[in-house]
């Protein structure tokens, strides 16, 4: 999500908006700007950056108090941090003027492909909803290589049998989460749904599971069930410490009596309730991953 602030910037400077970034070009620069959690981000794409450049970088940021910032991939990353109140627009602008002034006067006025760094002939696409400056070449080649991972996935034997039994065997220590939440935290377990669908993932992917939305809906499948197992177990756990001996006999005697089976079902209803949420969102990326396609757009 853009906020007013970056998107005032982006159109003083004649740059183009996206749903969620500030994206173009800055004489050599290739540059992103878009709002983060509680956080400004600055992106900039130069040539190249040597040594001197990363001297210099650092020089001004020092000057400008600003620390938070990293390379990745021969670009510059800047985090403005926004804690009471919205980081000041103009110190962006200055600072960003000052990097592409510098990295035009330092590396000549050639705009080079941003993935590359080679081609002189880029422009700005959308890719999968993600601002990029790409020459054709390197476009071609991202596309050649997500076909090649979709037909490698769809190679892929269906080992949802190997996928489900390591989604159960890595789910299993939640149980211990729901125990420690239940009993000794005297609370629901609100974040269940985390751990259980986090530990699930892992161990259907440890176990090669096929990734589709059978392999998705056998995650939230088994995350639900654990999440009742676990809230189960926790309670019984309760029970014992109040009646202070490991009596498997009588724990299923009081468990047995109407007024603690409708305690359980409301702790039990309450647990997935706090957790439904969790699911939900679950839900919603796991289709989102199986809704995108390669998608490109030319701005």
């Amino acid at each position: 999500m853009l906020w007013p602030g970056l998107k005032k910037l982006g159109k003083e400077l004649n740059l183009t908006l996206t749903s969620s970034e500030v994206v173009g070009v800055i004489k050599n620069c290739f540059i992103k700007m878009y709002d983060g959690n509680s956080i400004k981000v600055l992106e900039i794409y130069p040539p190249q950056i040597d040594e001197d450049d990363k001297n210099f970088i650092a020089d001004t940021l020092v000057k400008n108090k600003v620390k938070n910032y990293t390379y990745h991939f021969n670009s510059l990353i800047i985090n403005f941090n926004e804690v009471l109140k919205p980081y000041s627009i103009t110190k962006i602008k200055n600072l960003l003027l000052t990097f592409t002034d510098y990295f035009a006067a330092k590396h000549g006025g050639e705009v080079l492909c941003q993935e590359c760094k080679e081609s002189k002939e880029p422009a700005l696409y959308i890719v999968n909803k993600v601002a990029v400056y790409w020459c054709q070449n390197c476009l071609n080649k991202e596309k050649h290589n997500y076909e090649i991972a979709q037909r490698e996935q769809a190679e892929i034997p269906n080992n949802y049998l190997a996928g489900f039994g390591g989604a159960l065997l890595f789910a299993l220590p939640g149980i211990l989460i729901s125990v420690i939440f239940f009993v000794f935290l005297n609370s629901i377990v609100a974040l269940a749904a985390v751990v259980y669908t986090f530990l699930a993932t892992k161990g259907y992917k440890q176990f090669k599971g096929k990734k589709t939305l059978l392999g998705e809906a056998i995650i939230i499948g088994v995350s639900l069930v654990m999440i009742g197992v676990g809230t189960l177990v926790a309670y019984s756990v309760f029970i014992l410490r109040i009646i202070e001996t490991f009596d498997i006999t009588l724990l299923l005697s009081v468990l047995a009596l109407a007024e603690v089976q409708q305690e359980l079902l409301s702790n039990l209803a309450m647990t997935y309730l706090v957790s439904s949420f969790f699911i939900i969102l679950q839900i919603i990326f796991m289709l989102k991953d199986y809704r995108v396609k390669f998608k490109i757009e030319k701005l």
